[in-house]
């Protein structure tokens, strides 16, 4: 139902499953997908919060993903600051490497929303550091790049007050 983009009979589906058994995180992390294509941002991140919270979940590469996810609801949302916080998270606490540099690719954005150039820059060259052969690499370079660039032109501004 997911893959096929029916959105509405996923959850139904799910709130089905939920009343006869006991959701495993699978199934949570389904729900917040639906929940997410349909807009419902309040309501993935409390599914994506229970795959998080399920002992079974820890260490899988879907917990991560709901983290990150979790993220980038805020992201979409423009809250910059609390999508900065559970990037950092999916960073800190989920060992799966490609959504570890993923999630400090999108903390170093978030960083730029926020003005903060060198915060920013810093996520960027951790990202490069530690993933050098990831995928995320090479857009992490240009982004690097750029708010050093923007940082030289920020500073001339500031001094000037």
């Amino acid at each position: 139902l997911c893959e096929a983009g029916r959105w509405a009979d996923a959850l139904a589906a799910v709130e089905s499953t939920r009343r006869n058994q006991q959701a495993d995180y699978e199934l949570e992390f389904l729900a917040a997908r639906a929940h997410t294509a349909r807009a419902e941002l309040q309501e993935a991140r409390a599914s994506y919060a229970r795959v998080l919270s399920d002992a079974q979940a820890r260490d899988t590469e879907t917990a991560a993903m709901a983290q990150f996810l979790t993220a980038e609801t805020y992201f979409h949302q423009r809250d910059y600051e609390a999508a900065l916080r559970e990037y950092r998270r999916c960073d800190a606490e989920h060992k799966q490497p490609a959504w570890q540099a993923a999630a400090l690719l999108q903390a170093g954005k978030c960083q730029e929303h926020l003005g903060r150039w060198s915060e920013a820059r810093g996520c960027y060259e951790e990202l490069i550091a530690r993933y050098e052969t990831s995928p995320y690499v090479a857009d992490a370079r240009l982004r690097r790049d750029a708010v050093v660039k923007q940082a030289d032109t920020a500073a001339p501004a500031v001094q000037r007050k």
